[in-house]
């Protein structure tokens, strides 16, 4: 019988140097983030409703406490859920991107 054994890799980190950026001086830093779409679409009602038909699971608005993204998958009752209240334009794209 022939052992083969295979090398193992591992995640490392090396301690670096940082600073908060009011240390520092220059031209503002680009932002790296994205800002939530705005507006209203068009056959609103029924474009969502059609993203929950075609939907394996159930999607449902979930409560204002839970909030720390647009949406989140439940593997517990295999729903998504997603944060209400915001517009028509990022809820559909929410919708479509669960």
């Amino acid at each position: 019988m022939k052992i083969v054994v295979a090398p193992v890799k591992r995640q490392s980190f090396k301690v670096a140097h940082v600073f908060d950026i009011s240390q520092t001086e220059g031209p503002e830093l680009p932002s790296l983030g994205v800002d939530e779409l705005t507006g209203t679409v068009e056959g609103y009602n029924a474009i969502f409703k059609a993203i929950c038909e075609i939907s394996p699971v159930p999607v449902l608005f979930r409560d204002e406490a839970e909030q720390y993204s647009k949406e989140v998958f439940y593997y517990d009752d295999q729903t998504i859920r997603i944060n209400p209240g915001m517009s028509e334009v990022q809820t559909v794209k929410t919708g479509i991107s669960c």
